[in-house]
């Protein structure tokens, strides 16, 4: 969907209060001033946004009081495969791109599997790479170069966009300065680092990126590709064209291992059997949209992987629970995750567990939908209510209050080094004494 991208960009940039849902109440907090944006059906007052919520019901109907020439968009047809709700377990469903939004504020998830040709069988077997467990000195001479300040100074960027929606034009921003950032660590690698960076186009306006390792010497396509991904895309699940942060749901993510990509680079980081890939993907909340069409193109080029180790939500933890790194069981691929189990009970410093979370549609999956091997690890246990309570809305952010948890770049360091981990016991490294490239981190920054 494409949510009236004027709209969306001058809110960002005049920095109007947040029209939200609160979680705990059903009403919106009114702007403070008048403000206009030129949306596709002309000037649109913000406050009559908030109008139109506060008497429509249906988001449908509010957006196209809103802009009515999204009509045509909401009514195309996609094909959704649901988690949860009175439909969650059975074939795909027909329905539109408008009845996304009200499956948001049903909180149901889902796949957008629209147009999707080659999916595997639900049984099939996915062979993961699972060796044994033995690069311990080098994984452990990158834990060093992890900084949770690098992690805070990149949410304090990111998380100031106004949204980054998957078609909006904040969304595009944010997803190119990422890019920019990532460029940047790539132009100040070591010459021992063979790196490559290349935005991943889509049908929508925001790209996903793609960061690679490749091993020394002559190029070999035969040889498997490991995977380390988080999603870049926020959205505000009670109307898309409000405010959504999205410290946590993916900000956390996306930081995380963009601090594990910047600690590899620092030391050097050469894998010796097979590429190691870093993979910041679009539109996930829109049903993993940027994972499909990626494992879609590696599928259909005959890549082969190790394995997909997708990140998604590392900072929040419960007051008075026990930090802890969480796998989802859910479309994950059984193998992988008992190897990455172990993996992080190895070098990670908290505990890790296996989650009872049910339903939730998160990227790995659209990786085992392909054939692929692929889990996620995730900060909490869904079914304990250990995630941040209130993603997707305006709460979504590094600030929450003491009552409710703590949003920890501490916990978010202990996902970067299984992140780190995962890279290097999957591909391997060719060792030359290790040696970092530049100092440790030494920013004065507070988080």
């Amino acid at each position: 969907m494409r949510f009236s991208l004027a709209l969306i960009a001058l809110v960002s940039a005049v920095g109007v209060p947040a029209i939200a849902l609160r979680p705990a109440q059903d009403t919106f907090v009114t702007p403070t001033s008048s403000n206009f944006a030129d949306t596709s059906s002309g000037f649109v007052d913000l406050e009559r946004i908030q109008a139109i919520l506060a008497q429509q019901t249906d988001p449908v109907e509010a957006m196209l009081l809103i802009d009515p020439s999204m009509a045509k968009e909401l009514a195309e047809p996609r094909l959704l495969q649901l988690f949860n709700g009175k439909d969650a377990g059975g074939e795909p469903k027909w329905m539109t791109e408008g009845d996304k939004m009200g499956l948001r504020r049903q909180g149901i998830d889902w796949i957008d599997l629209t147009g999707r040709d080659s999916l595997v069988s639900p049984d099939f077997d996915a062979r993961p790479n699972v060796p044994d467990i033995s690069h311990q000195a080098q994984v452990r001479k990158v834990f060093p170069h992890l900084s949770p300040t690098n992690m805070f100074e990149m949410l304090e960027v990111f998380t100031s966009y106004y949204n980054r929606v998957y078609t909006s034009e904040s969304g595009v921003k944010s997803q190119r300065w990422l890019f920019d950032e990532i460029t940047d660590i790539v132009r100040k690698a070591p010459p021992t680092c063979r790196l490559s960076i290349e935005q991943f186009p889509h049908a929508y306006p925001q790209n996903s990126i793609i960061a690679r390792f490749s091993p020394p010497g002559k190029r070999n396509t035969s040889q498997p590709v490991t995977i380390i991904s988080a999603h870049l895309d926020s959205v505000n699940f009670w109307f898309p064209l409000l405010d959504a942060p999205g410290a946590d749901d993916n900000g956390s993510g996306s930081a995380t291992i963009l601090e594990a990509f910047r600690a590899l680079v620092n030391v050097g980081f050469e894998p010796e059997h097979g590429p190691v890939e870093f993979h910041w993907t679009a539109g996930e909340e829109a049903g993993l949209l940027g994972a499909l069409d990626i494992a879609e193109e590696y599928q259909s080029r005959g890549v082969r992987v190790n394995g997909v180790l997708n990140v998604d939500e590392t900072a929040f933890i419960k007051a008075n629970s026990t930090p802890a790194i969480n796998l989802i069981k859910v479309g994950a691929t059984e193998k992988l995750n008992k190897w990455v189990h172990k993996l992080a009970r190895e070098y990670a410093d908290v505990d890790v567990k296996f989650s009872g979370m049910v339903g939730r549609g998160l990227d790995h999956q659209a990786w085992t939908k392909h054939g692929y091997p692929a889990v996620s690890i995730v900060e909490g246990d869904q079914a304990e209510g250990g995630w941040l309570p209130f993603p997707h809305t305006v709460m979504d952010r590094t600030t929450i209050p003491p009552s409710i948890g703590e949003f920890s770049y501490e916990h978010m360091k202990q996902f970067a080094k299984v992140a780190v981990a995962f890279a290097i016991e999957q591909a391997g490294s060719v060792d030359h004494a290790w040696r970092p490239s530049r100092p440790l981190p030494t920013s004065t920054a507070k988080p």
